[in-house]
């Protein structure tokens, strides 16, 4: 589904993020990890358009990304940014139907289908109690919720998300990424989500991307990837991995300094 060739990303002459290669198959999990300034949020932008490569290619459905609509690729891809913010007070489920926009004709009114999607999704967020409220009364949790239910009405193939559990507590976030795990197992939607916590995204994505200073350290599944020395070496801190006694999945501790 997604082919990235040898990507250089820059702001201005600085590179955040140097030659870089990968690809990812529809249906994947996969979860980007590593340091603050490692370009994992500009890797992001770069995988929707919204970053210019200095240099190298990326490749959506067998076409390069440039050769994309802009219509066409809000129907196949959604974008969720690191904490949204809402310029205007709409309401949850006005903010919500904007991600209908891709299939709208210009001057076409909202249909009783896309309706139908944008209150699936509410529902399917826990967002539907909320749907009337405007966005300025909203906690940043809410917020973050009704940014991710938006994307999920463009009915996307690829979701993108930006620490998208940003903002959220603990039993908030879990259910955020059961919901993206569900939508990933049931309807082969593929999600690709920066995280910063290593057990949330050892427990919910199937394979690991870590960066450091701009550099693809590793890639490949949670018990690979999530090694020890591999974790000192990026994150510079000492921990022990354990295995999850419910799924086996790695989870990484903390050492506290002697």
């Amino acid at each position: 589904m997604l082919v990235v060739t040898n990507l250089t990303l820059s702001y201005g002459q600085k590179p955040v993020v140097e030659e870089v290669s990968f690809e990812i198959s529809q249906g994947q999990f996969v979860a980007v990890l590593g340091p603050n300034g490692s370009g994992k949020s500009t890797l992001l932008r770069a995988l929707c358009r919204l970053h210019k490569p200095q240099t190298g290619t990326v490749s959506f459905a067998g076409r390069d990304l440039r050769d994309w609509s802009q219509r066409e690729l809000a129907q196949q891809m959604a974008f969720v940014r690191q904490s949204p913010a809402a310029a205007f007070d709409f309401t949850v489920e006005e903010l919500a139907m904007l991600g209908r926009m891709p299939y709208l004709r210009r001057f076409q009114r909202e249909t009783e289908q896309d309706y139908a999607v944008v209150h699936h999704y509410l529902r399917l967020t826990g967002l539907w109690p909320l749907r009337h409220r405007g966005l300025h009364s909203l906690s940043g949790g809410e917020l973050q919720r009704a940014f991710v239910c938006q994307a999920l009405v463009q009915e996307p193939k690829l979701l993108l998300l930006d620490e998208p559990t940003n903002h959220l507590d603990i039993n908030h976030q879990l259910e955020l990424l059961e919901l993206l795990a569900a939508l990933n197992r049931e309807h082969r939607l593929t999600v690709v989500a920066v995280l910063h916590d290593l057990n949330l995204a050892a427990l919910y994505a199937e394979r690991l991307l870590v960066l450091k200073a701009g550099c693809l350290v590793a890639d490949g599944p949670p018990e690979q990837v999530l090694r020890p020395e591999l974790v000192e070496q990026t994150f510079g801190c000492a921990v022990s991995v354990l295995l999850h006694p419910v799924n086996s999945r790695p989870q990484v501790l903390l050492m506290p300094h002697a």
